[in-house]
């Protein structure tokens, strides 16, 4: 946290926590009087083949994950030396459900509702930087691109959603793919173009709120900005290459579920 310029008063408003790596967790809660069948249940304990029980969780900066009434249903786990997987989240349990879920939204609604639109960025350190900055109407999926739950979500609470990913090859599918899915529920979709080898967390940890203002500000709808990148590399040159830039376009076209959205989009 320390290197991440994260002050303890701020990883402790947002109740992260450390997951030892020995297996001292399941010990703690046997104190507690927590059983196991509960743990195991709840996806913090799990079972090997050879029917051990180990904690799911080690060696990791825990953030818990909460429902929209701010209940505690899960965990993220960020690793802290090098392995795989770099982030773990909890498993599907009765309580949790990862594409039903958005991080933050139960603090983030408010400031949705009031801003009229929601941020979407990717990681829960990108959350954390910029709603403690001040920009609190911003959420992230649990890890996986955009599902129709979670952009049903977003719907409930406000009609615009700004994609704010990082600039790279894979970034940018990402952004679309969660862009198209957002159009399918009849979101208005802009996206806010980040400088390359930048992310949200990095942007504003250096600049603060006022880094990321003017490109959220200057964030353009999503089938301008396929557009943007499309007539950057010439793909508008030559009626080939024309016909080809037109299916990567389509599928977005399609994805418009409003009328007006769709035939705009036509039109351009």
């Amino acid at each position: 946290l320390d290197t991440r310029d994260i002050p303890m008063p701020v990883a402790a408003e947002w109740g992260l926590g450390y997951a030892p790596e020995d297996r001292s967790f399941a010990a703690a809660m046997k104190e507690l009087g927590v059983e196991e069948r509960v743990l195991l249940e709840g996806g913090l304990l799990g079972q090997r083949d050879d029917g051990t029980v180990v904690p799911r969780f080690r060696g990791r900066l825990l953030f818990p994950i909460h429902d929209q009434r701010g209940r505690v249903i899960a965990f993220g786990g960020r690793i802290l030396r090098r392995g795989e997987p770099k982030y773990l989240n909890s498993p599907e349990t009765p309580i949790f459900h990862k594409g039903k879920t958005l991080y933050h939204l139960h603090l983030a609604k408010g400031p949705i509702r009031k801003a009229e639109e929601s941020i979407v960025v990717e990681g829960y350190f990108d959350v954390l930087r910029l709603a403690a900055a001040g920009i609190e109407n911003v959420v992230a999926p649990l890890g996986t691109a955009l599902t129709p739950d979670q952009a049903a979500l977003l719907k409930r609470f406000a009609p615009t959603v700004v994609l704010l990913y990082d600039s790279d090859a894979a970034d940018l599918k990402a952004t679309f793919r969660a862009g198209d899915e957002a159009l399918r529920h009849g979101l208005r979709v802009r996206v806010a173009t980040i400088p390359e080898g930048e992310d949200p967390d990095s942007l504003v940890r250096k600049g603060g709120a006022a880094a990321l203002r003017p490109i959220l500000d200057d964030a353009v709808d999503v089938v301008e900005r396929k557009i943007q990148l499309l007539a950057r590399s010439g793909w508008f040159d030559g009626v080939e290459r024309r016909r080809e830039a037109l299916d990567k376009l389509l599928p977005t076209i399609r994805a418009a579920s409003d009328p007006i959205a769709r035939e705009l989009y036509l039109s351009r």
